[in-house]
This record gives structure tokens, C-alpha cells and sequence, in this order.
């Protein structure tokens, strides 16, 4: 939107820590770039833009350049900058001009001659110098003028204002500068404000004729904002209340000298004194803040080395943290290499059965394969012994041919298992299928106890996803039943039920044994959590199992149990559908 932002941030302050928009059009803009730290002395510092030039008006102190110039790299090359607009020589207004020079040695520097002569003690000099007094008003390249107003004695003899003729505003300097602790980026009630622009009026403005003489030059112009150095900047809506304050303002010799002073409009001389009493009573305020910010500053001192002591506590615990992540993630790859190891051992009990039949199968055959060759060297063979030769050569060839397949599809199935845990991508299984081969490889465990595992799921249930750490969520829970859920001789079952609703495979893992006290259950999945420790358990198991659930599948996991009763895991998982 173009045009005057100001009557937006009225009521409801902008993002300060950002510049802040105050006037757009085609080419024009204008920006607030201020400092808005907890002090009374804020420093206002604007920025105008016309096309692919840029001037910066009361560019700040030294301790300022860096953050006014990271807010200019928010808008503009901050070595575009062609000029500065500097009202008078104090330290809060002009004392990064060498920083901005250093920037860039081309600007120009806008400002009246008395202030010109007092710049060099900052370390300026060989600047190209635009004299305000000698020529009034800066034309930008665009068309768009800046006029310059002469304001004696408005806190310094060389002072002067700004006023862009786009935008009707009317740049102050110290003019309607206030000093205020709680601070807004616009006046919300001038009656209000002008109590802390007083703070700054009665002592630094020479006199009420330097006021009234100021606002007679102002009368030429139509002003829609007063942009002041120090505090609010005062909307259309207020500006004539603000003209009205500066013409009728009692103030520097006028209260020292108050029998001398000639012309001060209709001001009795109670009114004088009530003045002089408000000055009476800001220094004895100005004392009594010295105090308190002595105290303050003795709180900031221990707060600070406090704070230090917590930022080396927080490197330190970082540290540690650091430490026991790393350790945590080793005993993670330890505890899978363990599930693999259960893995290996299982298939290979699994596989040394059928190796055997078929090994027994061709041995047998191979003693009737010698005792038929004998016969027939011996020419003793006979029609009969041939016969049954043959048939128990096809039987044996028959077992070790069913006996090798069932060994391959053993392998195969640790083949995908293995690599699914160690890559796995994600693809489509056939969930019973692939679930039975994951019971499969605990067999030989299984044998050792009396604990038997029943798996309820739909045939054909075909879906995509992370196959090895669906295993990996299997085996851990299997696990943790044979490690905890039953005594060594107990007799017991596990019952494992899946069904797939709206994209979610959901999987109930039940046992009926020992169970969890509910102290115990709210730890459940928090590592390290394990009543084995004794015998060598992590305490990892079911914190894997939680992290895959919640992480990898974006799933929820929970748990049911009671001391006596068994557990039952409800699991919802993330699935694709088929051919998806």
C-alpha cells in the first residue's frame, strides 16, 4: 500500500527490530531505522530513499553504525548511501560519520556551517560538504526535493530541520525530541506527551522566541509527520497540537531570566515560577535516577557474571549431553547388532535342520547306489533290486529336494530380513508373510522356553513401507517378552493382531505375563529403562521401538498393563497403499 503509513502504528506498535515503512510511493520511501533500547535517550535514525539514491538522516553514534547499517542492508547497499543529513554535532547524532565516510568516501554530508566546523573532531575530513544555509533544499536525481529550515537556538545556534516535500514530513532533529521510558513508536496522546517533552524543551531550547520564530517559518508548509531524533513521532493527527505546544513554550533563558524577558506570550509570573519548580523537581528526579541507576547497573554487574556462570554451566551440560548421545547411539547399534546376532543364530538352528534331512536323504541313497553297483559288478542284479532302487533313489531325491528349497527360503528370508535392517528403503511386502519370517528367526529362542507366538493377519495384506524397521519394532518387542514377560519355565503366549484402516496398519502386541506397576509403565519408553540390567539389558529396546513408531512411521505407540496381568502394545503406523 502507498502513501502514509504512520496512522498504522498508532495504536498497535510495528516489529522494531526490522525497519520500520513510514511513506512509499513510485519511487520515494522512508524508514525508521531507530534504536529502540530500554533507555530514556532513544535515538531515531531515518532513512530516504529516491530511486537508486539513499540519504540517512542523523546517522547516530559510533555504537550505533553497525546495527543502522545491517537495517540499511535490509533495504538498499549501505555503500550507496549518498549522503548524510546531519542537524547538529552531538555525539548521539554525528559521531559515525567517519564509519559512513569509510563506506563510503563520496557522500556527501548535509548540514549548516556552524556544525561543519565541529565535525572534524570526529575524525571527518575531505568530505564533500552540502552547505544548508547557502543552498536550502537537496533535489534527488527522481525530481523529489528535501527543503532545509534554519532553527537557531532550537538546542544549538547551527541547528536546522528537514522537510520532504513527498511525504509532508517534517524531519525535527532535537525540535519535539522527548525523553520518555516507555517508549512507542507513535504519540497516542499528545496531553499525555507533552509532559516528556518538557523533560528536554526547558533546559535545551534557548528561549520563546527561538520557538516562535521557528514555527513562523513553518508556516509555509503543509506537514502531515514530525520525525524527531529523540522519542515518538507525532502523526498528522497531532502536529497542530504540537505547533501549538512549541509557539507557547517557556524555556531556557526565559526561565533563568525571567525579568529580563521580553515577548513571552500571555505568561504571568506564577507561571513562571510553577516552571521554575518543574525544573527544581526534575533535578532532584535526574539525582534521585542517579541513584537508582547507580543500583541498577551494581544488579546488571552481578547479573551479568551471573550469566556467565550459566552460559559455561550450558557448554558444559552441552557437552555432557553431546557426550551421552554419542554413547547413546553406540549402545543403539549395539542393541541392533544384538537383535542381528538373534537373528543369525535363529536361522541357522532353522536351516541346520532341512541341511540335515537332505545330507541323511543322499547319504541313504548313496549306500543303495554302492550296494547296487556291487551286485551289478558281481552280475547278481536283479530286475527286482532295480526297482527298488530306483524308488528309494526318487524318495530320497524327493526329501532332499523339499529340504534344500526349505532351506533357501530360510536364507532368502534372513537375506531380506538383514538387508532391510541395515537399508531399509521402503517397499511393498506382504505383511503376514514377511511377519512369520520375523517369528521364524526367533524359533530357536522360542524352543528354550515354553512361550508360544500367534500371528492373526489378513492374507494378501500387501502394503508400502519401511520393511527393516518394521522388523526391527517386531524383534524388540519379541525380545522384551522373552527377556521379561514370563519366568524361564512359565508357560505362555504371545498374540500378535493387524489390521489396516485409512492408511494406518495398526498392530496389537499382547502377553499375559508379569506385567508393569504403573511407575515403572510411565518409563516405559524412556532409555535406559530396564529391570535386567544385572544380566546385560540396554533399557534401549522399547525406547527404539518408541523412536520408530513416532519417527519413522509418524505413528503413536501406548501400552496397557497391569502387575499380574500381562502388557498390550497398541501400534498405529503410517502405510501406503498398494501400487502407490
Amino acid at each position: 500500500m502507498k502513501g502514509n503509513h504512520i496512522a498504522e502504528y498508532r495504536y498497535v506498535d510495528p516489529d522494531t527490530k526490522n525497519p520500520v515503512l513510514l511513506y512509499s510511493d513510485e519511487v520515494h520511501e522512508i524508514y525508521w531505522l531507530g534504536i529502540p533500547e530500554h533507555t530514556a535517550f532513544r535515538s531515531n535514525i531515518y532513512l530516504i530513499k529516491s530511486g537508486d539514491e539513499a540519504l540517512i538522516v542523523d546517522p547516530g553514534h559510533q555504537a550505533y553504525f553497525e546495527r543502522t547499517r545491517n537495517r540499511v542492508e535490509q533495504i538498499m547497499d549501505p555503500a550507496r548511501v549518498s549522503g548524510l543529513i546531519i542537524c547538529h554535532q552531538d555525539p548521539d547524532v554525528a559521531a559515525s560519520i567517519t564509519q559512513w565516510l569509510q563506506l563510503n568516501p563520496g557522500m556527501q554530508i548535509i548540514t549548516s556551517p556552524r556544525t561543519n566546523v565541529l565535525l572534524p573532531y570526529y575524525g571527518a575530513s575531505n568530505y564533500r560538504w552540502h552547505n544548508v544555509v547557502d543552498d536550502s533544499s537537496f533535489i534527488f536525481e527522481s525530481g523529489r526535493r528535501i527543503n532545509f529550515i534554519e532553527a537557531p537556538f532550537l538546542h544549538f545556534a547551527g541547528a536546522f530541520t528537514s522537510f520532504d516535500e513527498s511525504s509532508g514530513f517534517l524531519l525535527s532533529g532535537d525540535i519535539w525530541a522527548a525523553i520518555q521510558l516507555e517508549w512507542r513508536l507513535i504519540v497516542d496522546d499528545f496531553e499525555q506527551h507533552a509532559s516528556v517533552l518538557d523533560l528536554f524543551h526547558l533546559d535545551y531550547m534557548g528561549s520563546n522566541i527561538a520557538c516562535r520564530g521557528y514555527v513562523d517559518k513553518l508556516q509555509d508548509y503543509t506537514i502531515d509527520a514530525i520525525l524527531p531524533q529523540h522519542g515518538s513521532i507525532i502523526d498528522s493527527a497531532n502536529v497542530e497540537n504540537a505547533l501549538h505546544y512549541l509557539e507557547s513554550l517557556v524555556c531556557g533563558t526565559d526561565i533563568i531570566y525571567p525579568h529580563l524577558t521580553n515577548g513571552v506570550p500571555d505568561e504571568s509570573e506564577s507561571r513562571i515560577m510553577e516552571l521554575k519548580q518543574q525544573v527544581k523537581l526534575l533535578k532532584e528526579t535526574s539525582q534521585q535516577s542517579d541513584l537508582v541507576r547507580k543500583r541498577y547497573q551494581d544488579s546488571l554487574a552481578t547479573l551479568k557474571q551471573k550469566d556467565l556462570e550459566l552460559k559455561q554451566k550450558k557448554r558444559m551440560i552441552e557437552k555432557d549431553l553431546e557426550m551421552l548421545k554419542k554413547m547413546q547411539q553406540e549402545l543403539v547399534e549395539k542393541e541392533k547388532m544384538a537383535a542381528l546376532g538373534t537373528l543369525v543364530a535363529g536361522v541357522a538352528h532353522e536351516v541346520n535342520t532341512p541341511i540335515g534331512v537332505a545330507i541323511t536323504s543322499i547319504s541313504s541313497c548313496g549306500e543303495a547306489l554302492k550296494s547296487v553297483k556291487k551286485r551289478y559288478e558281481e552280475e547278481e542284479l536283479s530286475e527286482t533290486d532295480m526297482e527298488m532302487f530306483l524308488e528309494t533313489a526318487a524318495d530320497s531325491m524327493r526329501l532332499t529336494r523339499s529340504s534344500l528349497e526349505q532351506a533357501a527360503k530360510l536364507i532368502s528370508s534372513f537375506k531380506k530380513i538383514s538387508v532391510d535392517q541395515n537399508i531399509d528403503d521402503m517397499r511393498e511386502i506382504d505383511v503376514n508373510e514377511y511377519l512369520l519370517d520375523i517369528i521364524r528367526t526367533f524359533y530357536n529362542q522360542l524352543k528354550k522356553t515354553k512361550i508360544e507366538v500367534d500371528l492373526e493377519c489378513p492374507q494378501g495384506l500387501i502394503v508400502r513401507t519401511y520393511p527393516g524397521s518394521l522388523a526391527q519394532i517386531l524383534n524388540n518387542l519379541l525380545s522384551n517378552v522373552i527377556s521379561h514377560a514370563y519366568e524361564a519355565d512359565e508357560n505362555g503366549t504371545v498374540m500378535i493382531k493387524l489390521h489396516k484402516e485409512d492408511g494406518f496398519l495398526y498392530m496389537v502386541f499382547t502377553d499375559q505375563g508379569r506385567g508393569m506397576d504403573g511407575t515403572f509403565k510411565e518409563s516405559i519408553f524412556q532409555p535406559f529403562t530396564t529391570t535386567a540390567r544385572s544380566r546385560g539389558g540396554s533399557g534401549l529396546g522399547l525406547n527404539i521401538v518408541y523412536n520408530l513408531v513416532t519417527q519413522r512411521f509418524g505413528g503413536e505407540i501406548s501400552v496397557e498393563s497391569e502387575p499380574g496381568k500381562g502388557s498390550c502394545f497398541y501400534l498405529k503406523l503410517a502405510v501406503e497403499e498398494q501400487g502407490v
